[in-house]
């Protein structure tokens, strides 16, 4: 079989067969590498310090918006973090036993702040991503823990067969915090829904808080 047929059976397979026992036997999943979701919980007046206590963050402050990106490292680890942007992967399994080897991440992780608003701008990724992906799941509601509401949809790149998870958030600053996440497995999964919940949009700045 060729590679170009091999990724029409596959894109057919994904397309047919997605739903939660199919998910659960496509992916490896990442709950081996994530903690309980306990930790991701912000439950009835309990501080988020407490309950993201085990996490690291990335806390971001751009003039159309602001963000706190929480994760577990390991297994991810932070990349980059400039001018709004801040990347983290998982590294391939082959990095463990040949780091530097160039192996394309496991999961990657990318949040920024984009102008526009989040339905407007999910609407258009959406449509453009339909050229060249299968939309999995259509555009459906994401509230996190901090009551912030937005928009997601999920997708698989026939390409590179790899699975996108595409998250909007509007700010009150006037602009949109973007996450996506990009992996072979299925993105379609529990921890990743936490980690998103976890996010923060428009925290409150420490250094104005008491301040009029």
């Amino acid at each position: 079989m060729s590679a170009r047929a091999g990724k029409r059976v596959l894109r057919s397979m994904v397309q047919s067969t997605y739903a939660p026992a199919s998910r659960d036997a496509l992916r490896p999943t990442l709950s081996v590498c994530l903690i309980c979701g306990a930790l991701f919980s912000v439950g009835c007046g309990t501080p988020a310090s407490r309950a993201y206590a085990e996490l690291d963050e990335v806390t971001v402050r751009m003039s159309l918006g602001a963000y706190i990106l929480r994760y577990l490292a390991p297994p991810w680890s932070l990349v980059s973090s400039d001018d709004g942007r801040t990347l983290l992967q998982i590294d391939a399994d082959g990095e463990r036993f040949s780091p530097d080897s160039g192996f394309t991440p496991k999961y990657t992780c990318q949040a920024e702040v984009i102008s526009g608003n989040a339905l407007n701008r999910a609407t258009q990724a959406e449509r453009t991503a339909a050229a060249e992906e299968s939309i999995l799941v259509p555009q459906r509601p994401i509230v996190t823990d901090g009551g912030n509401e937005g928009t997601e949809f999920l997708s698989f790149r026939d390409l590179d067969m790899r699975f996108l998870r595409r998250a909007y958030f509007d700010s009150e600053r006037g602009g949109v915090v973007r996450v996506v996440f990009e992996a072979k497995p299925d993105l379609d999964e529990r921890e990743v829904t936490k980690m998103l919940r976890a996010l923060s949009v428009d925290p409150e700045d420490p250094d104005l808080a008491g301040k009029e």
